[in-house]
């Protein structure tokens, strides 16, 4: 697991009750890091910064596993019906492997980022996308 942070900001002051300014990772604007939007731009200012790679849900007559890495580290494999999740600190990409097939996505930090993986039943390309919600079965 990776830590969570935010990548190119420091804090600037850290108060008793553990409150610290961070920069806003939209304007820059020093904002509490307890803050839920930043009051100068109104952009959230996010803590979870985490992937979540959601195996296909299609039926195979074998049903491949897909390796799953992070900025070119395995992670480990999802197959059908499997997830697996990870933390990230910084932007990265999150590349896919299966048998003769490959894909990638670039995923940025700062938020929860849903990948489902399915596969085009004609030519047999893998096809990972960024969704809001994941529905089982679908």
């Amino acid at each position: 697991m990776l830590c969570i942070g935010y990548a190119g900001s420091a804090c600037t002051s850290l108060y008793d009750d553990g409150v610290a300014l961070i920069a806003c990772p939209e304007c820059g604007k020093q904002v509490s890091s307890k803050a839920p939007t930043c009051p100068g731009c109104g952009v959230p200012i996010l803590r979870d910064s985490n992937v979540v790679v959601y195996g296909y849900t299609q039926q195979f007559a074998v049903n491949p596993k897909v390796q799953v890495f992070w900025n070119g580290a395995s992670l480990g494999t999802v197959k059908k019906g499997d997830c697996i999740s990870f933390d990230i600190d910084a932007d990265g990409e999150v590349s896919f492997r299966s048998s003769m097939r490959k894909a990638s996505l670039r995923v940025r930090a700062g938020r929860v980022t849903n990948i489902k993986i399915s596969w085009d039943r004609i030519t047999g390309k893998m096809i990972p996308q960024i969704v809001d919600v994941v529905t089982p079965g679908a």
